[in-house]
């Protein structure tokens, strides 16, 4: 349940900063791992993720976060929450990702 929760929270705040800032990524959740995706839909197959593959972007986004306090796994954009996950770390990575949201679009 706690894991559940916090996932719920991640999501919802990624969500939100992704439509605030008219940025056409996508979050795809399972329970509580979910993925950052530098596209409009979740993909469809291995197919779908090579054709919108953003390597300079990835890069950026995770030094970026890096940089701030906030390591994401090496690979991809994914994020796993852990029954250790406390809500203040959340908040921190939504901050950080609000950050990285303007920075891209200033």
């Amino acid at each position: 349940a706690h894991m559940q929760a916090m996932a719920e929270r991640l999501e919802r705040g990624l969500n939100q900063h992704i439509a605030a800032h008219h940025l056409p990524w996508t979050v795809t959740r399972l329970g509580a791992r979910m993925e950052l995706q530098f596209m409009p839909h979740t993909p469809a197959n291995a197919q779908d993720v090579v054709d919108h593959a953003q390597p300079e972007l990835e890069s950026y986004t995770h030094l970026f976060m890096l940089n701030r306090g906030v390591l994401l796994t090496p690979f991809h954009g994914m994020m796993l929450l852990s029954p250790a996950t406390k809500m203040t770390d959340v908040e921190r990575l939504l901050a950080v990702f609000a950050a990285l949201c303007t920075a891209l679009t200033n």
